[in-house]
C-alpha cells in the first residue's frame, strides 16, 4: 500500500473509531426526584425541567414515550460532568399551541462557564397544536467546539408560553489525549517509512 494511502487509511480508521462512540440520548428511563436535579446519562438536569410522559400513544415522529420541557425557568439546562460535542437535537412544539406557538428554540453551549456556541432552530408549525418532532443538525455551527453545558429556550412571537419538547440528543465525547497521541504516532510512522531510502539492487 502506498504511504499516502496508508496514512489516509490510518487516520480514517481512528476517526471512525471515535465516531463509533457517539451516543443517542433519549429520556425514556429518566426519573426526577421532586426538588432535586436528576442525573441521567452523565447529565445533570435543571431542577425546574419537566418530564412529559405520553399517556396516549406518542406522536409517530417521537423517539419514545418521554420528553423534557421547560418549567418555571422557561428553559431546559443540561450539565455534563465531561466535555462533549453535540451533533444534533430532536425537538418539537408542544400540544395545544394553536395560538402563538413557540416558533423556534434557541440553543446555547457553554464551556467552563463561558458561552462558546449558539444556534436557533425553526420548529415545524405545519400542524399547530400537534407535536411534530424533527432532527436539527448542528453541522456548520459553532457547536464544533466542545461544551459541558446546554440551555434550550423557546421563542414565541406573541405569547408568554415558551413550551416545547426536547426528545433526544446525539452527542460525542471529546477524544482523550491518548487517542490524539496514537493518531500522531501513526502519522509519524507512515511518514518515516515514506522517507526511508529504498534499497539499491545488486549489480552482476
Amino acid at each position: 500500500m502506498k504511504p499516502r494511502l496508508q496514512l489516509a487509511t490510518l487516520l480514517a480508521a481512528l476517526s471512525l473509531s471515535m465516531a463509533a462512540h457517539a451516543q443517542l440520548i433519549t429520556f425514556d428511563d429518566l426519573t426526577k426526584p421532586d426538588g432535586l436535579p436528576a442525573v441521567y446519562e452523565g447529565f445533570e438536569v435543571s431542577w425546574s425541567t419537566l418530564l412529559s410522559t405520553w399517556d396516549n400513544p406518542a406522536p409517530a415522529t417521537a423517539l419514545g414515550s418521554k420528553t423534557l420541557s421547560p418549567g418555571q425557568e422557561q428553559s431546559i439546562e443540561l450539565r455534563s460532568f465531561t466535555p462533549f460535542y453535540l451533533d444534533s437535537v430532536h425537538l418539537s412544539t408542544a400540544f395545544f399551541q394553536q395560538f402563538d406557538p413557540v416558533t423556534s428554540v434557541v440553543l446555547r453551549g457553554y464551556s467552563a462557564g463561558q458561552q462558546v456556541a449558539y444556534a436557533q432552530f425553526n420548529l415545524d408549525l405545519s400542524n399547530p397544536g400537534t407535536p411534530q418532532f424533527e432532527w436539527y443538525s448542528l453541522d456548520g455551527t459553532p457547536f464544533d467546539h466542545p461544551v459541558d453545558r446546554l440551555t434550550f429556550s423557546g421563542v414565541s412571537d406573541g405569547s408568554l408560553d415558551t413550551d416545547f419538547y426536547l426528545d433526544g440528543l446525539n452527542v460525542r465525547p471529546v477524544p482523550e489525549p491518548e487517542t490524539w497521541a496514537l493518531m500522531g504516532l501513526g502519522a509519524v510512522g507512515v511518514l518515516a517509512r515514506r522517507q526511508r531510502p529504498g534499497k539499491k539492487r545488486a549489480t552482476a
